[in-house]
């Protein structure tokens, strides 16, 4: 071995943080015969560009909680439907378990 001086490019990925500043509904998937609901949110800057996306999937407790009949958080919302502010809710709920899982593993 012996001593160089020789320049190289060499490409490397730079992460950057990006404020999402808007999320929408991008798609959403029922699947009653599975009693679960899919979906997919696009996380949107100051532009208007997305920037991000994230899936979530609504089963279990969570399903029982969006299909029930005028729970505490829409009263007067019909058994078996949804609107997209009830989405929203229960996936707040399950962000707020994520954060809560996060937090006791550190």
């Amino acid at each position: 071995m012996r001593t160089a001086n020789i320049t190289f490019q060499i490409p490397k990925t730079v992460m950057e943080n990006k404020l999402a500043v808007k999320e929408e509904l991008n798609s959403i998937c029922e699947y009653k015969d599975q009693k679960s609901v899919s979906i997919d949110v696009y996380y949107r800057d100051s532009n208007d560009k997305v920037i991000g996306t994230q899936s979530y999937a609504i089963t279990g407790e969570k399903y029982d909680l969006l299909m029930s009949e005028s729970p505490d958080f829409a009263v007067g919302k019909l058994q078996n439907e949804y609107r997209e502010s009830d989405i929203w809710y229960v996936i707040d709920l399950i962000r707020k378990e994520q954060e809560s899982i996060l937090e006791a593993s550190q």
